[in-house]
């Protein structure tokens, strides 16, 4: 019963992500898989992880919809995380679509907005202490001072928002205009969270009504 659930959902998505690029709209991202989801009960995991990988390889067959559509396809999160065969599906899937440049599908597995924040923090210390190590190196630095900074130093901090909008998994597109919730529920699910500061937040749930008549719904209320 789980797997057929998910597979309606792997459908429905297909549509949804097929009226997307038809609208033109370039840059999409779904959560596909939550960190916190590996706490579920073994089996559970590894069937989501079957169709997950089921439908990289299918994304990237010659005939299927990111060829068509020219959609290149990244995957952000702690990809580590992801059995073996899911993690090399997923790197061949990149390679496949590098050429692609008409439209991005990012694909969050193994993610939450937190485990971003925290690995963008992360690659801005060892940055900026690589940087501080090389000028140390040539007799310029200035030791810890170079991370810890002086509170009598007036010039801008060692790491800025910029640092840490470089290092998010979603560096790869633009911040989102519009996120949409289609499961019903009103909350973030701790998704795209430093993105989300200035877009819009839409939740409904699909039910019987088809997403192209839902989104129009949408557009016709802004």
């Amino acid at each position: 019963m789980k797997y057929t659930i998910l597979t309606r959902i792997r459908l429905a998505l297909m549509n949804m992500l097929k009226y997307c690029y038809e609208l033109g709209v370039k840059y999409v991202t779904i959560y596909a898989f939550n960190i916190d989801n590996f706490r579920r009960r073994p089996e559970e995991v590894q069937s989501t992880m079957r169709l997950i990988l089921e439908k990289i390889e299918d994304l990237i067959e010659e005939e299927s919809m990111v060829n068509q559509y020219g959609v290149r396809i990244y995957f952000l999160g702690s990809l580590k995380l992801l059995s073996k065969p899911v993690r090399l599906a997923a790197e061949r899937a990149v390679v496949a679509t590098s050429r692609n440049s008409k439209a991005v599908l990012s694909i969050c597995l193994a993610y939450t907005s937190s485990d971003e924040i925290l690995h963008a923090v992360q690659e801005c210390c060892e940055e900026k202490w690589d940087e501080g190590s090389a000028l140390e190196s040539k007799g310029a630095g200035n030791g810890l001072l170079f991370l810890k900074g002086n509170k009598n130093d007036k010039s801008k901090p060692s790491i800025v928002v910029k640092d840490l909008e470089k290092n998010i998994y979603a560096a790869v597109a633009p911040d989102p205009d519009i996120i949409i919730q289609t499961s019903g529920e009103t909350r973030l699910s701790n998704f795209l969270l430093w993105q989300s500061a200035n877009c819009l937040l839409y939740a409904f749930g699909l039910g019987n009504l088809g997403f192209s008549k839902k989104f129009r719904l949408f557009e016709g209320e802004n």
